[in-house]
């Protein structure tokens, strides 16, 4: 790959190119425009046709060089209740990337309807996918890295100087009724970083106007039918020919922005390093202690591509390229030309399917996949180098030498990766040169190089773990608490719901989880705010579970899908763990939840449920990280009891150390229908102290409920205390039978003859509030608990 060499090996500054000419610098890939190799797509008039079909449509989209593959609205197995014709792995499975196509025969054997009269076709159908109605067939677009898909959702924040641009793009209308919405083809911009499914910005002040589609990510075509056709949503080839290539100033305004990721219980900003770094970085890590560990990572990597797909295996492989060679144990030079050299003959073998590519496509791919995997190990040096080391370290003890000490390396030079001081202290990259005056252009023979590896600690973090401004602190009130649930839980808190196994925490949870993706809270509907993304991590329950009881609940999947995020059964390692941590962590910065919620939280937890070292461990490693990056978010976490109820959840005392606000819930004995949240313990104030809820069916939900002491379904402050008291007074005589006008002294008397002491005091409290309490009918077991 002499050409990619070349390119990285020449350090001119970026900065040397003009502004009137961006390309005036070879340091830059050249833009596809003036590249002969370069693929020119071109969408023909069929397109436009009245009476396209989904053969017709794929067919031409093929023959201009779009790679295409079926989709299907049928529900998948993962997801039973879930429209699928945006999944584009619905039909096709894992590797879908691989699978898409132009080829005409495939494409024939897709779309043509079977003969699913006769057993040979359906056989016929179900060795090409799995079975489902061919009326709920969908065709769909692969973008590849050469195309670009602007989806404009919103049309109407997309900035007026950009319109001329997009008006002379081909273009898929997805709206009778909005004329600008819908799919503008461009063919992207070299030197621009595209995510897969970016938003796109809107007009200052308003919302996102869309997003962009690219790599391995599709957008849907027509004669598709639109999973809301009933509103007016439909999908139609409106202009077609030549994709032309971005202008410079789309661009900007649509490249992606930095990603952040979580490492070591923090969030790290992540952009693109420049070549010049790369350079840089080839040119100064080149001690190798362990040489041949590049042949075999590079092995690994072709083996995690055949398994995973190219864009899946290669850039996490060519991270920890990165770090073994920043850290001495591979020259970087070497390690960056070999995984470059097996990049580009993976990416330019024709029967591997997928986006193929000539080797000079594939060489610049490869230089943005370098780009980007040095940006992330940038990032990750700055926020905390000694981890990072201790990282790597244990990744080449694991894997490639087992008998490698854990040494204590030589302090390294932050310029090493192109940063100076200030920008380790910030997690800002900085390039080789970005501009005269930078940081690393003037001291990089000087500091940080002489600089202590303990200093470089010591200020880093000073500068990451700031102490609180007491004055500002205490200037003002605090601010009032925000509810999810007024009384039973604030946002930003962490909160504990303990319940004896089958008592209903789950059933309760989702019924909350369900109103608050509706925007509105479970036990007063008319209490309504935006509503919060919720990430459900359900280690109890199956997705057949999850079906049936959304459904008694009353929930439609178009009104909970967006915001309700559920995961069942998920295999990360235990969260006491760092792999456990830094999996969750991961798939929450996807996410960017608001709500989190873990059932039950004991399932995920490697140990002795009675020993404390596993939940500090779990709070250390995964809960404290979340609670950091994420202040706003609300945890909750669910457990079971131990034998006593009144005890809390069972084992270890210091699981329930760290979390704000504790409701331990019980049901009613003989009537499991009315439950009490009792609150244990809470560090914020201001929660109810109890709440009385009576779970009913059709639709299956929960109503505050007055209970039979008479002090109404939510009680606060100290009354608590009393109350509760009485109400097991109440209880007491339910199960003996009495009635509910009894008197002081029968009651008294048929309490003591039943081996129960109470004061007369108590029983008198008891037997007024027992005659102002409602008729309640006694319930058979609730249907969802059956």
């Amino acid at each position: 790959m002499t050409d990619a060499r070349n390119t990285l090996d020449h350090s001119t500054p970026s900065s040397a190119a003009s502004a009137e000419d961006p390309e005036s610098t070879v340091t830059q890939p050249a833009p596809a425009s003036v590249s002969a190799t370069e693929p020119t797509y071109v969408l023909p008039e069929t397109l436009l046709s009245d009476d396209l079909t989904l053969l017709d449509a794929a067919q031409a989209l093929a023959a201009a060089g779009l790679r295409v593959l079926p989709l299907t609205s049928q529900p998948t197995a993962n997801k039973p209740g879930e429209d699928a014709s945006k999944n584009p792995g619905g039909l096709l499975g894992r590797g879908w990337q691989n699978k898409s196509t132009t080829d005409p025969e495939v494409i024939e054997k897709w779309f043509t309807e079977p003969d699913t009269s006769t057993l040979e076709g359906v056989v016929t159908q179900t060795d090409i996918y799995r079975w489902v109605p061919f009326d709920t067939l969908g065709l769909g677009v692969h973008a590849g890295p050469d195309i670009l898909i602007v989806d404009a959702d919103n049309a109407q924040n997309i900035p007026e100087r950009f319109w001329d641009e997009l008006e002379d793009a081909p273009f898929q209308s997805s709206s009778t009724i909005d004329h600008r919405r819908g799919h503008y083809y461009f063919r992207p911009r070299q030197g621009f970083h595209f995510g897969h499914t970016s938003a796109i910005p809107g007009i200052d002040g308003m919302e996102s106007a869309g997003e962009i589609r690219h790599g391995n990510a599709i957008a849907v075509s027509a004669p598709s039918k639109h999973r809301w056709a009933s509103l007016g949503r439909a999908y139609r080839w409106k202009r077609v020919g030549t994709i032309p290539e971005m202008s410079e100033e789309l661009a900007q305004w649509l490249e992606s922005r930095k990603d952040k990721v979580a490492w070591n219980g923090t969030n790290i900003e992540v952009s693109e390093a420049t070549l010049d770094s790369i350079t840089y970085f080839r040119e100064n890590c080149t001690n190798a202690s362990h040489p041949e560990i590049v042949n075999e990572h590079i092995d690994f990597m072709r083996v995690q591509a055949d398994a995973k797909g190219l864009h899946n295996a290669w850039l996490p492989s060519l991270i920890s390229l990165i770090e073994m060679a920043l850290f001495g144990y591979v020259n970087a030079a070497e390690a960056i030309d070999a995984a470059g050299d097996a990049f580009v003959a993976l990416r330019t073998d024709d029967t591997r399917g997928g986006n193929w590519k000539n080797e000079d496509e594939a060489q610049r791919e490869y230089i943005d996949q370098m780009k980007w995997a040095l940006g992330k190990v940038q990032a990750k040096y700055a926020i905390h180098p000694e981890m990072l080391r201790y990282d790597t370290e244990k990744y080449v003890r694991e894997h490639y030498v087992n008998d490698l000490p854990m040494t204590k390396l030589a302090p390294l030079q932050a310029s090493v990766l192109g940063v100076g001081t200030d920008a380790v202290m910030s997690g800002i990259g900085v390039g080789v040169g970005d501009s005269p005056g930078s940081e690393l252009a003037t001291t990089s023979s000087a500091a940080p190089a002489e600089m202590e590896a303990r200093q470089l600690l010591i200020d880093a973090a000073l500068a990451r773990f700031p102490t609180v401004d007491l004055d500002v602190l205490m200037s003002d009130p605090p601010e009032p608490l925000v509810w999810l649930e007024k009384g039973i839980i604030a946002r930003g808190s962490y909160v504990g719901l303990t319940a004896a196994a089958k008592a209903g925490k789950s059933i309760l949870t989702y019924w909350m989880a369900g109103h608050w993706a509706m925007g509105r809270s479970a036990v007063d509907p008319t209490v309504t705010f935006e509503p919060p993304t919720i990430l459900y991590l359900d280690f109890e329950n199956g997705t057949r579970w999850m079906h049936s009881t959304l459904t008694k609940m009353g929930f439609a999947s178009k009104d909970i899908s967006e915001h309700l995020k559920i995961l069942p059964y998920p295999t990360f390692h235990p969260l006491n763990t760092r792999e456990g941590a830094q999996e969750l962590h991961a798939l929450i910065a996807g996410i960017n939840p608001d709500v989190i919620v873990i059932d039950t939280v004991s399932r995920i937890i490697d140990g002795d449920e009675n020993d404390s070292k596993p939940w500090s461990d779990f709070y250390r490693l995964t809960i404290m990280p979340i609670r950091d990056a994420y202040p706003d978010a609300t945890i909750i976490r669910l457990d079971h009891t131990g034998k006593d109820p009144k005890q809390g959840a069972r084992g270890s005392s210091q699981k329930m150390s760290d979390i704000d606000t504790h409701w331990v819930l019980t049901a009613e004995a003989g009537n499991r229908n009315n439950l009490t949240l009792d609150l244990e313990r809470s560090r914020l104030g201001e929660h109810a102290e109890s709440v009385q809820l009576r779970r009913v069916d059709s639709p299956l939900g929960h109503v505050l409920n007055a209970g039979k002491s008479g002090t109404g379904a939510i009680a606060w402050g100290p009354i608590h205390a009393v109350s509760s008291e009485v109400e097991a007074v109440n209880i007491a005589l339910d199960e003996l039978g009495a009635a509910n006008g009894i008197s002081n002294k029968d009651a008294t008397e048929m309490l003591r003859a039943n081996g129960r002491k109470i004061g007369n005091e108590r029983v008198r409290q008891a037997l007024v509030r027992r005659k102002e309490r409602p008729e309640t009918v006694p319930d058979e077991t609730p249907k969802a608990l059956e």
